[in-house]
């Protein structure tokens, strides 16, 4: 008998909660400047949001990403990949991006997040409890979560987001 989750990601918006977002906020320096995958009511106070464009516009600055967990997951990590890869060098944009704990398998992890620009990757203890639209609590995530840091500075990943859990440098 399996318990009764919804592993089939029917609902895919769900919003990063504040315990998540603050070590994150931390390590860009106390502000995000992008959110590319959010709703307007979204608790992460980024400079800008993108919404229905953030496949299609171009990233920039520090960049936060907790991207929909459904059918487009694989649509959401190539952009990430390609992001990381775009502007790496003097003007890099740092990406942190909030991705199920798992997956590894996927053609879609191995080509386009498993890729040199992957500065770390942290795994968070607990499974994070999502907010909902409405900011209630929503129950029983089924997925661990991690954060992935690409373009970014190894040392501040442990120091902020390492309260979160274990920050392992990639290497890849």
């Amino acid at each position: 008998m399996s318990l009764l989750v919804d592993k089939t990601c029917v609902e895919t918006c769900y919003l990063t909660p504040p315990e998540i977002l603050e070590p994150i906020r931390e390590y860009f320096g106390g502000q995000i400047d992008l959110d590319p995958a959010t709703e307007p009511n979204n608790p992460t106070s980024a400079n800008r949001w993108l919404m229905a464009d953030g496949l299609v516009s171009e990233w920039t600055g520090r960049v936060f990403v907790n991207p929909p967990y459904g059918r487009e997951l694989s649509r959401w990590c190539e952009k990430i990949g390609h992001e990381a890869r775009a502007r790496a060098g003097l003007r890099a944009v740092q990406i942190v991006a909030l991705l199920p704990g798992q997956r590894f398998e996927t053609k879609y992890v191995q080509e386009h997040l498993l890729i040199p620009e992957l500065t770390a990757i942290c795994f968070i203890r607990r499974r994070v409890k999502f907010l909902r639209k409405d900011g209630t609590r929503a129950p029983n995530n089924p997925y661990g979560s991690m954060l992935w840091i690409y373009n970014g500075c190894l040392a501040d990943a442990r120091h902020f987001l390492g309260p979160l859990g274990a920050v392992v440098e990639t290497g890849v």
